[in-house]
């Protein structure tokens, strides 16, 4: 799905840019707008207007990637619609905003750790899911990222975005103390052999270990992802997508919780 999507509204250098292109990225933008006001059916008659007025000014590129993002939205909407008293419906709306952004943008609204909207579902699994009761408490936790992948610099960056995305979620979160212990290893993994380009892809290994204050696992999962870099310069990966790893943490953890 999640590649489906990408390749959906993925600008690339093939598509010619005129009032098609234009009148496309004008509903892929309205449509975040309106999701991000928690307004999904809003957002997907956005995208299906737009996509109906272009197929009639005879386009063919377009229609049919804003339909397969409407229908994302309308999703939202019906499980919008049952979420304050279906568990299941608030998981899945929650999964839906919290995805992980790929390397490059995609025109569509998708919601951090921070987000109120993720705050709220979260409120709402407590009070109606007893494994997300237990899970989602004001616990305690500790952030050590670690290894030797990034600078310092990095390194503290990305412990605080963890924090970040750790307090949204409802966490007691910091990189000083706690009862609990959330380590996070960055080491560079392997290196793609260079294209006729001299391009390259390079890797983060990232196994996050999230353990209670008797060392018992809380939760595990892979924060590793790949990126970019020039083959001559293999320092490019790092410096073009370390962030990723703290943009990455939040969908990842849920994933991991959630059972995918």
């Amino acid at each position: 799905m999640k590649r489906a999507l990408w390749c959906a509204v993925c600008v690339v250098a093939t598509v010619a840019v005129g009032k098609p292109y234009d009148d496309a990225m004008a509903a892929f933008d309205k449509a975040s707008v309106e999701s991000k006001g928690g307004r999904y059916a809003e957002a997907a008659t956005a995208l299906t207007t737009a996509a109906d007025a272009l197929e009639q000014g005879g386009d063919k590129t377009w229609p049919a990637q804003l339909r397969l993002m409407a229908n994302l939205y309308k999703q939202r909407a019906t499980n919008q619609s049952t979420a304050a008293t279906d568990p299941r419906a608030a998981r899945a709306l929650l999964k839906s905003l919290l995805v992980e952004p790929p390397a490059m943008g995609v025109k569509y609204d998708r919601a951090n750790a921070e987000d109120p909207r993720v705050a709220a579902l979260i409120q709402t699994l407590r009070a109606k899911d007893p494994s997300a009761k237990e899970f989602f408490t004001p616990r305690k936790v500790k952030v050590v990222v670690s290894g030797d992948a990034l600078t310092t610099d990095q390194a503290t960056a990305t412990a605080a975005s963890v924090v970040s995305a750790l307090k949204g979620m409802g966490f007691e979160a910091s990189v000083d103390a706690g009862d609990e212990t959330l380590e996070l290893p960055v080491t560079v993994g392997k290196f793609s052999a260079p294209d006729f380009l001299g391009g390259a892809d390079g890797e983060f290994k990232c196994p996050v270990t999230w353990t209670d204050a008797k060392g018992k696992s809380v939760v595990s999962f892979e924060l590793g992802v790949r990126g970019p870099m020039l083959a001559s310069d293999p320092r490019s990966f790092v410096d073009k997508n370390w962030k990723r790893l703290g943009t990455a943490f939040a969908p990842r953890l849920f994933a991991a919780w959630n059972g995918k």
